[in-house]
């Protein structure tokens, strides 16, 4: 993971009052794009995502995660459970995941070529709303 979209998302979220959980699929710590070591709190498959209100997924090296059953399940399923997706960077390759294309938009899906400015402020807008309505009939069809 590129630790400066990490920490601008983390930056964001704690300025915003919200409190933000680094999963992965082990526990322990990752290692970022410079070297240093975030702590994991929970890992995609003990931390379902029915236990969040969204899901950041921070520009890195994606093809790991796209790799790991766990993490495409995860965001499958927070995806049905209608909850805001942010992808930053590489990390907007995971659209395919839902049925999308590049170019494709979708309410309550965020994405930029970085976390800062733009994905964020939309991100946390559209945390307010909790739930992202308008992709109920799709979200039936999602097999998470």
């Amino acid at each position: 993971m590129k630790a400066a979209d990490v920490l601008a998302i983390l930056q964001e979220l704690k300025t915003h009052g919200v409190h933000a959980k680094l999963l992965a699929p082990h526990m322990g710590q990752v290692r970022a794009d410079d070297g240093s070591s975030l702590p994991v709190d929970g890992t995609f498959s003990g931390l379902p995502s029915v236990t969040i209100d969204a899901v950041i997924v921070p520009d890195g090296n994606i093809d790991a995660l796209l790799l790991s059953g766990d993490a495409r399940y995860y965001l499958l399923e927070a995806y049905k459970h209608l909850k805001v997706i942010g992808l930053s960077g590489d990390a907007r390759r995971f659209k395919a995941q839902f049925g999308l294309g590049d170019d494709e938009p979708e309410e309550g899906l965020v994405e930029d070529v970085k976390a800062e400015g733009v994905l964020m402020s939309e991100f946390i807008a559209f945390l307010g709303a909790h739930r992202i309505w308008s992709r109920s009939q799709k979200a039936l069809s999602v097999p998470a």
